[in-house]
């Protein structure tokens, strides 16, 4: 599921065209369209959602999927699993597209533990530890709903049309966190991935047309872009430089009795910056 409710305000001359249109979608892994006044329009999966089964077509807010209650007698296995985090998403005025990257598919089984306890150090989520000894309860996967992409699997950068509700075209590439994109007037949308690629495509279209592998594997930023002296840059930002100190934030579960080992170390970060006609440095 999402763990970050991100919003953009949006310019749609065409929004009313939507308030006509079906309302029934799905919530959690999906894009919601409403007014100003918060009043709800419309709202589509851009996941495969299986927790919901769709949205009130009143409040948009996500009708549960019975099946997807769970207790600790009884797993759910669910999805998505944050379709869509962290990685910075944009809005394109002149297609009218939100380009959103997203994790194409995936889930977690959601089990609660036996008996609830607060372990100082480690975070409180009420779910049967993964090492807990089997057997391990029954466990129920509610159906999913959403759009069905053939082959793609991982993430992929969807370019999704807010008033019609559908996707007009996806990539894969990116994921759910780290990196991002922006969109240009000139008809652009720039991608940096979590796994440190500088990816650039038509805005309408989707067609590629920039691959660049930065080096970095962590850490990566969105990018930005800025005018200088009549130039236009695009900017990004990746690596992690040194892990933070050990108890700098909880570990989910208490650690197996033999740890693994130490992981490398992360790359150093550095900054990018590209232009046309730019001298290598």
């Amino acid at each position: 599921m999402r763990a970050l409710p991100l919003v953009l305000l949006l310019s749609l001359p065409a929004v009313a065209a939507a308030q006509s249109a079906d309302r029934e979608g799905t919530w959690e892994a999906g894009l919601k369209l409403m007014d100003m006044s918060g009043e709800f329009i419309s709202g589509e999966a851009v996941a495969p959602t299986s927790w919901s089964t769709g949205l009130d077509p009143t409040t948009g807010r996500p009708n549960v999927h019975p099946d997807a209650r769970y207790t600790s007698e009884r797993g759910a296995g669910v999805q998505p699993l944050q379709a869509h985090n962290t990685s910075q998403m944009a809005f394109n005025p002149e297609t009218g597209l939100v380009y959103v990257p997203i994790s194409a598919g995936n889930g977690f089984i959601f089990t609660a533990a036996t008996e609830f306890q607060i372990v100082p150090g480690f975070q409180t989520l009420g779910l049967r530890n993964p090492g807990t000894p089997p057997p391990a309860p029954p466990v129920a996967f509610p159906v999913a709903n959403g759009p069905v992409r053939p082959g793609a699997r991982g993430g992929i950068l969807s370019a999704w049309d807010p008033v019609l509700q559908k996707e007009r075209w996806f990539a894969p590439a990116g994921g759910q966190s780290g990196g991002g994109v922006i969109t240009t007037a000139s008809n652009l949308v720039f991608q940096v991935t979590p796994q440190g690629r500088l990816i650039a495509y038509a805005a309408d279209d989707g067609e590629k047309l920039l691959d660049i592998p930065t080096g970095q594997t962590a850490g990566m930023g969105p990018p930005i872009t800025y005018l200088l002296d009549g130039k236009q840059y695009i900017a990004l930002l990746g690596g992690l430089g040194n892990p933070p100190p050990r108890g700098s934030v909880a570990p989910p579960f208490p650690p197996p009795a033999s740890p693994p080992a130490s992981p490398p170390p992360m790359p150093r970060p550095r900054l990018f910056v590209f232009t046309l006609d730019a001298a290598s440095q």
